[in-house]
């Protein structure tokens, strides 16, 4: 950031700490404390909007009354204020806790899109409730559970749908914790114990099929990832409800690390795929062909699984 920048947002810091002079979380932190976490994760999220920025600290503002904000949009701007405004309008609806089922209709979902107005309130209030999840050790086991019901079927899915996947990943993650802390434990030690094995298994096989298609004049973007822990326990339960055994320790789940390679046209992702299967062994009945049968959407891939590790 440049100074000025900087400025605006040291500023911002210094008023949210006098907004909220004395007043404290559950955790009996400073309130002014959990703002500034917010504003945190949206940096490490990669969000250089300093508007966005500033809103985030100053979310919590209007709480203190209508009054604040004719300082706000004094020193902040217009922008800043319509946004910690559309906020408020969030966290005064109340999202009922009557099942999953309510959480995914796509209405209630709209109906929040709706209201925030703007993207950047949204991707403001999904980093609040990620923070609440992390510091909810303060509260009773009841609201907990709540809170982290709410984090897995709204918010999560929400996050989803306005392309805020790694906030997704948090919100399911830290809800797994709280909802089924035995098996979030469990999960983490045999995925922990693996994971240098997959990152450098990983590692070694994009490098190898990066090398094989840049002799074939092949320029590929490859992009990986590993599954989170909770998609790793959402995909065992799916297993088991399939009359399938993930394993005590999910070794028989074979995707825990997703590869997407994209190429430039049709001709060339046939190309990777058959080279693929002269590299590695295909999982039977994997194989989904979205080339000659595209998605609605117009979505065009393969997608296949393989055995990489014994």
């Amino acid at each position: 950031m440049n100074i000025k920048q900087t400025k605006r947002i040291e500023e911002a810091i210094q008023v949210a700490k006098q907004l909220h002079e004395g007043h404290k979380r559950a955790s009996g932190e400073y309130f002014y404390e959990h703002t500034i976490r917010v504003y945190d994760k949206l940096k490490k999220l990669g969000v250089k909007d300093e508007d966005t920025l500033i809103a985030a600290i100053l979310h919590q503002a209007l709480e203190i009354g209508p009054a604040v904000e004719a300082e706000i949009a004094k020193k902040f701007g217009p922008d800043v204020l319509k946004m910690i405004q559309n906020y408020k309008k969030l966290s005064d609806i109340k999202i009922e806790q009557d099942s999953p089922k309510k959480y995914n209709e796509k209405y209630v979902l709209q109906t929040y899109i709706n209201t925030a107005d703007d993207i950047r309130t949204l991707v403001i209030r999904l980093a609040d409730k990620i923070d609440n999840l992390e510091t909810s050790f303060a509260l009773s086991k009841e609201k907990r559970l709540d809170n982290a019901h709410k984090a897995l079927y709204f918010y999560a899915p929400l996050a989803r749908i306005i392309g805020m996947g790694k906030l997704a990943v948090q919100l399911e993650n830290n809800a797994f914790k709280i909802m089924f802390p035995g098996d979030y434990r469990h999960l983490e030690r045999v995925f922990n114990k693996r994971l240098p094995k997959i990152d450098k298994t990983t590692y070694d096989l994009e490098k190898l099929i990066r090398s094989l298609l840049e002799e074939h004049n092949i320029n590929a973007k490859i992009y990986c990832r590993t599954k989170h822990l909770y998609g790793i326990f959402r995909k065992a339960n799916y297993w088991r409800s399939m009359g399938r055994n993930p394993g005590r320790n999910y070794e028989n789940m074979h995707d825990l690390v997703g590869m997407r390679i994209v190429v430039n046209n049709e001709e060339e992702c046939y190309f990777v795929e058959n080279t693929l299967n002269q590299l590695l062994e295909a999982v039977e009945d994997q194989r989904k062909d979205y080339i000659r049968k595209p998605k609605q959407s117009g979505y065009k891939s393969i997608h296949n699984v393989y055995k990489v590790t014994k």
